[in-house]
């Protein structure tokens, strides 16, 4: 069934007609001799609103830079737009009553080391470049439905003299921050005890603390060297 054509009127440029599919289909265009599937022009005929269904593609073209794409929730103060103009992507929120929360979610978690990551590229002359920083957040061990089995950590990789990025860093699910690319130092931050730092304080070789002894009331710079914990008074 063919619905009638859109009439010609200022502002309004028909390109073509739209059918109803059969069997639980929906509405198509039939026809578009621009070679575009659906669009919405001004009245100058520049694309504003652009759907081609050869290609699967679906634009919005500003008639200007300067114009912005605008999408919003029931809640007018909360809303997410690109300022072309500017280059910027924003996410606002502008009603002093929620946090800004982009989310990016995987929630299919077997195994190790999946998760998610966010990936930064620079380049030169319209080339980006392999890979310049990430920030991924991962799992630690394999996920099960016990929750004691769900630990992420994450990691900050960045990238020297064009090479791709390596991680530097990282931040355990226990808080221990990992010097991944200077020798694998393991800072525990401030630790206390009833006594001296021993490996149960410190488990892990390149563990190292701030770390007092509150009964004695003695302060440490300690660190597991291959299982055996060295420590320096702090006075």
């Amino acid at each position: 069934m063919a619905i009638p054509p859109f009439t010609n009127a200022p502002g309004v440029r028909k390109v073509g007609d739209f059918g109803v599919l059969p069997a639980g289909g929906g509405l198509r265009p039939l026809s578009d001799a621009t070679g575009a599937n659906f669009r919405i022009t001004d009245a100058a005929g520049n694309n504003i609103f652009h759907i081609d269904t050869t290609n699967r593609r679906v634009s919005i073209e500003p008639a200007t830079s300067g114009q912005s794409f605008t999408i919003k929730g029931s809640t007018s103060t909360r809303f997410m737009q690109f300022v072309a103009s500017t280059s910027t992507l924003e996410l606002r929120v502008d009603d002093n009553s929620a946090l800004v929360n982009p989310t990016i979610m995987n929630a299919g978690m077997t195994g190790t080391n999946h998760g998610c990551v966010l990936r930064f590229r620079l380049g030169r002359a319209n080339t980006p470049n392999s890979n310049t920083a990430e920030i991924r957040v991962l799992s630690e061990n394999t996920w099960t439905s016990t929750a004691s089995t769900q630990n992420a950590f994450m990691a900050f990789y960045t990238s020297a003299a064009g090479a791709a990025s390596t991680e530097k860093l990282r931040i355990t699910s226990a808080g221990v921050l990992v010097h991944t690319s200077h020798g694998g130092l393991r800072w525990n931050g401030y630790k206390t005890n009833t006594a001296d730092p021993t490996t149960t304080d410190l488990p892990t070789s390149l563990d190292v603390a701030i770390f007092k002894n509150t009964t004695s009331g003695s302060v440490f710079l300690a660190y597991n060297d291959g299982g055996v914990i060295k420590k320096v008074a702090l006075t």
